[in-house]
C-alpha cells in the first residue's frame, strides 16, 4: 500500500510541477515569437521607408546600394515605375525562380486588395503585409505597396526570407523541449527521493507492525493448541454442570485459532512470504466439488445453493488450487452466513474476453454503495453487531489477497433484484 502511495504521489508531484514547466516553457516561447515576428516587420518597414527616400531623393537607381541591401537584409526587391520594372534579376538566390515569384506574390497581393489602386505619397498609407510559402518551403513576408514619385507611381515588393529566422525559432523550441524534458526527468528523481524520505517514518512503523502482528500470531499458535489439548482432556472428566463452561471455552479458543491463523496469513503476505504453488486446474471440476460439498452446510442453513456451469469447454488454469478454493470457501461461506432464510446461493463460471470468471451470487440484503469500498479492508465488516462471532472480518481480505497474488480482481457487484454477486476473475492465455 505503501508502495503505491509512494508511486501516487511521486507522479502527482512529476505532472503538476512538469506541467507548470511545460506551460511556463510555451508560453516563453510564443512571447519569444511574437516579439520576433514585431521586430521582423519593423525591420522591413524600415526598409520601405529607406528605399522610399532613396527613389525621393535620387532620379537613378544605383545597382550595388540595392544588391548590397537584399544580400544584407535577405531581401528579393522588385520595384516598377508604371508598371515597368526598373531593375534586373534580384542577386538574392531563392530555389525557385524570381521573376515568377514576383508575378505569383502580385497576384496574391491583387486578391488580397482588389486592384489595389491606391496610390499615396507614403509607404505606410498603402502597404500590404502578408506571408507566403512556396512549393520549395521557401517562407517570405511580402510587403507590397504603390508610391508616388514626383510624376509617376512606383510599385514596390519586397520579399523577406524568413528562413533563418525560421530555423531561429526551431533551436528555440527544441532548446525548450529538451530543457523540459530533463527537468521533468530531475523532478521525478528528486520527487520519488523526497516522497520516500517523508514516508521513510511511517514504512519503518508499518514494517515493525506486521512484523509484531506476524510473530505475536506464531507465538499464540502454540499456547492455543495446549489448551484446545487440555479442553479436550478436561471433558472427559469433568462433572455435567462444567460441561457447558468447557465448551464456551473450546469455542472461543476455537474463534481464536481461527484469528491467530488468518493474522499469521496476512502477515506472510503483507511481508511477501506468501507463497503459491501453481499447477493446471480445471475450474469447473474444482466449483463442482465445492458445490457438493457446501450442499448440506446450505440445506442446514435453510439456504438454496445452486451452481450454473457453461456448456463450452474451458482451459485449465495455472493457479494454486488449494489458495483459489480457500478463496471461493471465503466466499461461499460469507454468502451462506449472512444471507436470510430461503434465499438462493449460485454458483457460476464463465469466460470473458481474456479472463476466466468464478461467481458467487446470493439474493440477501447487499451491501450500500457506500460500505462497497471498505468490504476488502481488514477487520472491516457491514454488521457492525457482529452478531456471527465466528468471523472477525478478516475473511474477504484474505480472498482479495489470494486473487491479487494469481494477477486477477476481486469484484462486488450489485445482484439483480438484491444481494451481492462477488467475481473472481483470474486472466488466462487464449
Amino acid at each position: 500500500m505503501l508502495k503505491q502511495i509512494k508511486l501516487r504521489l511521486t507522479l502527482i508531484c512529476t505532472i503538476i510541477t512538469a506541467s507548470i514547466l511545460i506551460i511556463t516553457c510555451i508560453t516563453t516561447s510564443l512571447i519569444y515569437e511574437k516579439q520576433l515576428n514585431k521586430q521582423i516587420l519593423l525591420s522591413l518597414q524600415n526598409d520601405i521607408k529607406s528605399i522610399h527616400y532613396y527613389l525621393q531623393t535620387n532620379t537613378t537607381i544605383h545597382k550595388n546600394w540595392l544588391d548590397e541591401l537584399e544580400s544584407t537584409n535577405h531581401l528579393i526587391i522588385s520595384i516598377k515605375e508604371n508598371d515597368v520594372p526598373l531593375l534586373s534579376k534580384s542577386t538574392f538566390h531563392t530555389p525557385s525562380n524570381t521573376e515568377e515569384l514576383i508575378t505569383r506574390v502580385e497576384d496574391v497581393a491583387q486578391t488580397q486588395r482588389g486592384s489595389l489602386d491606391v496610390i499615396t505619397s507614403t509607404a505606410d498609407e498603402s502597404t500590404l503585409f502578408f506571408e507566403y510559402r512556396t512549393k520549395y518551403n521557401e517562407h517570405f513576408l511580402v510587403s507590397y505597396s504603390k508610391l508616388r514619385i514626383t510624376k509617376s507611381y512606383c510599385t514596390l515588393i519586397i520579399l523577406k526570407d524568413l528562413s533563418c529566422e525560421n530555423n531561429s525559432m526551431i533551436k528555440l523550441r527544441f532548446f525548450f523541449g529538451i530543457l523540459a524534458l530533463l527537468s521533468t526527468l530531475l523532478l521525478l528523481l528528486f520527487s520519488h527521493w523526497f516522497i520516500g524520505k517523508v514516508l521513510h517514518p511511517i514504512t519503518v512503523s508499518n514494517q515493525k507492525q506486521k512484523e509484531f502482528i506476524a510473530a505475536a500470531s506464531h507465538e499464540l499458535r502454540s499456547p492455543l493448541a495446549v489448551m484446545r489439548t487440555s479442553l479436550f482432556s478436561l471433558q472427559k472428566e469433568a462433572l455435567p454442570q462444567q460441561l457447558h463452561f468447557i465448551s464456551l471455552i473450546e469455542n472461543e479458543s476455537l474463534r481464536m485459532t481461527r484469528l491467530v491463523n488468518d493474522l499469521l496469513l496476512l502477515a506472510n503476505a503483507d511481508s511477501c512470504h506468501w507463497h503459491i504453488s501453481k499447477s493446471e486446474t480445471e475450474m469447473d471440476t474444482l466449483l463442482i466439488e465445492l458445490y457438493e460439498t457446501y450442499l448440506s452446510i446450505a440445506r442446514q442453513s435453510h439456504k438454496v445453493l445452486k451452481i450454473s456451469l457453461p456448456n463450452e469447454m474451458f482451459p485449465p488454469l495455472l493457479v494454486d488450487k488449494d489458495r483459489i478454493s480457500q478463496c471461493l470457501i471465503i466466499l461461499i461461506d460469507n454468502a451462506i452466513t449472512h444471507t436470510p432464510p430461503n434465499t438462493q446461493i449460485t454458483l457460476a463460471l464463465q469466460r470473458n474476453n481474456h479472463y476466466i470468471e468464478l461467481i458467487i451470487q446470493d439474493n440477501g440484503n447487499g451491501i450500500p454503495n457506500e460500505l462497497k469500498p471498505r468490504v476488502f479492508e481488514r477487520f472491516y465488516q457491514v454488521d457492525s453487531s457482529r452478531h456471527h462471532k465466528e468471523h472477525y472480518g478478516l475473511g474477504l481480505s484474505i480472498a482479495f489477497e489470494i486473487v491479487k497474488l494469481h494477477k486477477g480482481n476481486l469484484i462486488l457487484n450489485d445482484t439483480p433484484g438484491g444481494g451481492c454477486t462477488f467475481i473472481i476473475r483470474i486472466p488466462y492465455k487464449s
